[in-house]
Parts: structure tokens; C-alpha cells; sequence
């Protein structure tokens, strides 16, 4: 039975990474507890920030961000493991970092818009109005929303399965996209975005080029 286990750690112990998602999900949640929208929260601001119109048609890439992070992990869960582990590791690092940031450094934004005073309804400002009841407008700074962009694109680019050109350019397309929609749909600053790119950077060059991977896993998809 010992011997069985370890043969399956040996090929599938990679998988292990996953749990770095649900513990980042319950240090999210209890700092989401802890500083709320009447905490005593530093303003992230910018006077940038007043020239930025309001569209809620932006929450639809930035609704992507969810499969934007999860498709990459499955595909290269399967077909490049060295990638996965690294954007394992960097979805870790930089997103414990930035829960621990928050709750040392409390922080928020107040440019939401009040959507019944917009005088109109469509289908995109009914899921804004969703996900501004469900995420409050604390622990903005640095954005989760570009780290994690930030990241995805990373891993895409430097994923050796990965060489088709398009594929590529859309991909940072799509992240550029994503990161930008959080200011037009008031869910961050500029400032945020700001903070958010040098920070991501440099957890990438951590992840991706500093860190030594010493036991090696075979995919389970060979190209």
C-alpha cells in the first residue's frame, strides 16, 4: 500500500499545487471579514481616476479574469508541468502577499457608481450590480485582478507547448483587457493597476526564472 502511494506522489504529486487556490480563497475571505467597507481604510486614489469614464460593457472582459486564470492551469497541468508548478507558485506567492498587504495596510476605494441613479438597465450593469453586493470595495491595492493577469500571461508566454504566435498576442490582448476593465467599471484605481504591474513583475521573475524546480514530473498529455 506504501509503495502504491508513493508511485502515485511520484506521477501525481505535482496536483498537490491545487491547494494553494483553496488557502488563498480562506485568507481572502477572512481579510474580506476583517476590513470592510467601515474600516478605517487608507483611499487608494488618483486624480486620473475622474477622467476615466464609467462603462459597465468592461464587466464582461472583467468577468473574464475567472477562466482567464483557470484554462492555463488545466492546460498546463497536463501537457507542461514545470509551468504549472511555477504559475502555481506565483498565483501563491503573489496573491498571499497581497491578502497579508491589506490586512496589515487596510485599503479601499470609494468610486463605485450608485447603478439606480444611472436611469437605466441592461444585462451588463445586473451583473455589475451583483458583484459590487458581492466584493466589497476593500483590499484593492495592489489589484488581484492584474496580479493575476499578470501571471496567466506569463505562464502562456513562457510555456514551451506554446508556440503559436496568435495564440500569444491574444493572450496578452486578452490580460491588457482584463486589467483595464477594473478602472472603467469602478471596482479599482489607477493607482491600483500602478502598484499592481511592478509588484506582478516581480513575483513573475521570482516564479518563473529564480526558483529551482528539483524533482522533475512527467505530463500527463506528451506532446
Amino acid at each position: 500500500m506504501k509503495t502504491k502511494i508513493c508511485r502515485l506522489y511520484n506521477k501525481y504529486g505535482y496536483f498537490l499545487y491545487v491547494l494553494i487556490v483553496p488557502v488563498y480563497l480562506a485568507l481572502f475571505f477572512t481579510v474580506e471579514g476583517v476590513v470592510t467597507s467601515s474600516s478605517n481604510y487608507f483611499v487608494s486614489y488618483l486624480p486620473l481616476d475622474d477622467f476615466i469614464p464609467f462603462c459597465e460593457w468592461f464587466i464582461f472582459p472583467y468577468i473574464l479574469w475567472y477562466p482567464f486564470l483557470l484554462l492555463p492551469g488545466l492546460y498546463l497541468m497536463f501537457t507542461d508541468v514545470d509551468t504549472f508548478r511555477r504559475y502555481l507558485i506565483y498565483i501563491g506567492m503573489s496573491f498571499y502577499t497581497v491578502t497579508f498587504i491589506c490586512f496589515l495596510f487596510p485599503n479601499g476605494q470609494n468610486l463605485r457608481v450608485d447603478i439606480p441613479s444611472l436611469g437605466r438597465d441592461n444585462i451588463a450593469l445586473s451583473i455589475l450590480s451583483r458583484i459590487y453586493s458581492a466584493d466589497t470595495n476593500t483590499n484593492v491595492c495592489p489589484s488581484v485582478h492584474v496580479v493575476g493577469a499578470v501571471g496567466s500571461m506569463f505562464a502562456m508566454l513562457s510555456s514551451p507547448k506554446i508556440k503559436s504566435r496568435a495564440f500569444k498576442f491574444f493572450t496578452v490582448l486578452f490580460g491588457v483587457l482584463i486589467s483595464i476593465s477594473t478602472v472603467f467599471v469602478k471596482q479599482h484605481s489607477v493607482l491600483d493597476i500602478i502598484v499592481a504591474v511592478p509588484y506582478s513583475l516581480i513575483f513573475c521573475i521570482i516564479s518563473f526564472k529564480l526558483i529551482k524546480l528539483k524533482k522533475k514530473y512527467s505530463p500527463i498529455i506528451e506532446s
